[in-house]
């Protein structure tokens, strides 16, 4: 927490890193009310006339109710805002790490909701809003408790699913600033009097067709496209063997397409159990990446960080992605398997594949039960090999709970649960994919984007002390804001890592820094070097010293092919960008948000 208190009267006001700001009661801490925001809140709050004033990791200066933290107005800055208001005879003066210092004031603007306070279940019910002296005014309207702004426009309908109580708030922006409204609906069951039923004939099943619905709004949207498709396009299923149609988007389940949507660059076919527990996998000289000191790009394709070189464990049958269910019947694995052992020793998790198991840190994809629901989820557990070794399980501890306690901001991945039992683990949501699936597919304003989304990631945690240590495009994963807009988020923050240091496995990558193969420790500016080399794989569609004959030497040494060689279609700025973000001199390199800024700058000149 790095927020400074407020204290007005009998309450404390804090923000946390989880991005909500706390009103505790001074006399015992109990919680009076909390709102929550989309990024950290690290600014400071000040409370002035009845009114809460703080900024978010989001980008936004809230103006809270000291009463019961209802939003009264938001503006939106052009980047984060870490710094505490000031606010001088009703003007706000806040600071953004976008470069301005902002002078606020409110506006007249009194949004207006006209709609029922009461409703019945299923019932189709409209909802109208209305400003005063507003022009180009946008609408957005959430129901319910969730906080999710799910219609827009200035007249919408809505029915609700379930009785109960809920709150209709209206979003109205305009010229940069938000204001809000709200209104309580109580929605009633309706009651259905006992009728004969009809019998009727059965009728056979028709076919039906996918289709896909363009959802378009008037609201300012991020470059960064959503994984699940946006524009109606035809799909065709006639030539595809064992197809499956899963919310309009085709899934094959042949042999053929899984190894052509995911590439394990250990082997390219699956294990055997040969009823020893362990799993009869080719020998680590087979694989892609080989033992001679050559690199890939980035190990392991499946939810994991970046694989070390040697790999002496051998491997489980691999699974899909930890983002997306398989097609297939469920199978179980083998008691007798690490993964086997791990489903029936953990009851936190369910539907327990194996992803990747070569190494000292496996990765499973799964279910992860919550409440009636169950997520899809991506987890690391130590291996079983290493859970004897104190220092590796402290180290997969450490890292796992460091993780944690930054996983509520907007570009980190967020942790669902972690635990000790049946050896060190923790899930962790991988989204509705990772960044690697669609990076062919992105234009170039979009992949540059995704770039300035790891960028914050990497300042936020920096704001925390926390080094990543093995960032690589095998841990950026597409997810979602609290306000649906896609988003990059960076998992792992480190805990392959660590228990990789701990055991002694060699670990390079096209990402690793220079630092690492040194013997120095990794710092904030090894994550900054890693940024960089994402970079060139993103922009260039190559990783960085894939070409090189002794990799090792290479990075230390920093021989780099320019970007710009790799891909003359690029500006020349890029060069110089990436090239300072890869200095082989750690302190020669610049903070993240300043090399976001520069690479930027080039993009678009």
């Amino acid at each position: 927490m790095a927020s400074s208190p407020a204290v007005v009267g009998d309450t404390v006001y804090v923000g946390s890193s989880r991005g909500r700001l706390y009103a505790l009661s001074t006399a015992d801490g109990a919680e009076q009310w909390r709102f929550q925001t989309d990024g950290a809140v690290v600014s400071s709050p000040v409370v002035v006339d009845g009114t809460v004033y703080v900024g978010s990791y989001d980008g936004n200066v809230y103006a809270l109710s000291t009463a019961d933290g209802a939003e009264q107005w938001r503006f939106q800055t052009g980047d984060s805002v870490a710094s505490s208001p000031a606010v001088v005879d009703g003007t706000v003066y806040v600071g953004s790490n976008d470069g301005s210092v902002y002078a606020l004031t409110e506006g007249t603007l009194t949004p207006e909701i006209e709609g029922p306070d009461g409703a019945l279940v299923g019932e189709t019910v409209t909802f109208e809003g209305s400003v005063q002296t507003a022009e180009n005014a946008t609408y957005e309207w959430s129901f319910g408790t969730d906080a999710a702004f799910t219609a827009t426009g200035q007249r919408v309908t809505h029915s609700f699913a379930e009785q109960g109580e809920y709150t209709v708030q209206l979003r109205v922006s305009t010229d940069g600033t938000r204001y809000t409204a709200t209104q309580t609906v109580a929605v009633a069951a309706v009651t259905t009097p006992v009728s004969t039923p009809t019998v009727t004939t059965p009728v056979s099943t028709p076919t039906v067709t996918p289709t896909v619905v363009d959802h378009t709004t008037e609201q300012a949207t991020t470059r960064f496209p959503e994984t699940a498709a946006t524009t109606a396009r035809e799909t065709s299923t006639a030539d595809s063997p064992n197809t499956t149609v899963l919310g309009g988007v085709v899934a094959v389940s042949s042999t053929i397409a899984a190894l052509a949507v995911w590439k394990h660059v250990r082997n390219e076919h699956d294990d055997e159990d040969d009823g020893t527990g362990e799993s009869t996998a080719d020998s680590p000289d087979s694989s892609d990446s080989a033992g001679d000191g050559s690199v890939d790009d980035g190990g392991s394709q499946s939810g994991g960080e970046a694989e070390p070189v040697d790999r002496p464990e051998a491997s489980e049958t691999v699974a899909e992605s930890p983002a997306t269910e398989s097609t297939a019947e469920y199978e179980p694995p083998s008691p007798k398997s690490p993964a086997g052992a791990f489903l029936q020793k953990c009851d936190r998790v369910e539907r327990l594949r194996p992803v990747d198991t070569a190494g000292p840190v496996h990765v499973y994809s799964g279910r992860y039960p919550d409440g009636d629901d169950s997520k899809q989820t991506c987890i690391y557990a130590l291996a079983p090999d290493h859970t004897g070794t104190a220092d590796a399980v402290e180290a997969f501890g450490t890292a796992a709970r460091e993780w944690e306690g930054i996983s509520k901001n907007t570009h980190v991945a967020t942790v669902y649960d972690s635990g000790d039992e049946p050896r060190p683990w923790v899930a962790f949501d991988p989204g509705t994919g990772q960044l690697n699936d669609i990076l062919s597919s992105l234009e170039r304003d979009a992949r540059v984007d995704a770039i300035a989304h790891l960028a914050e990631a990497v300042r936020t945690a920096g704001m925390y002390n926390l080094v990543h240590g093995s960032i690589s495009p095998s841990v950026a994963f597409i997810g979602e804001d609290l306000s649906a807009n896609p988003v990059v988020t960076l998992a792992g923050w480190g805990v392959r890592q660590a228990v990789a240091q701990v055991v002694g496995a060699d670990w390079i990558t096209p990402y690793t820094a220079p630092e690492q193969l040194t013997g120095d420790s990794a710092g904030a500016e090894t994550d900054t070097y890693q940024l960089g080399a994402v970079a060139y794989r993103v922009l260039t569609g190559h990783p960085p010293f894939i070409d090189a004959d002794d990799p090792r030497s290479a990075i230390v040494n920093g021989d780099l092919t320019p970007p710009t060689v790799r891909d003359p279609s690029l500006p020349d700025g890029v060069d110089s960008a990436i090239g300072d973000a890869m200095a082989t001199t750690p302190s020669e390199r610049p903070q993240p948000y300043d090399f976001r800024q520069r690479l930027t700058a080039a993009m678009t000149d």
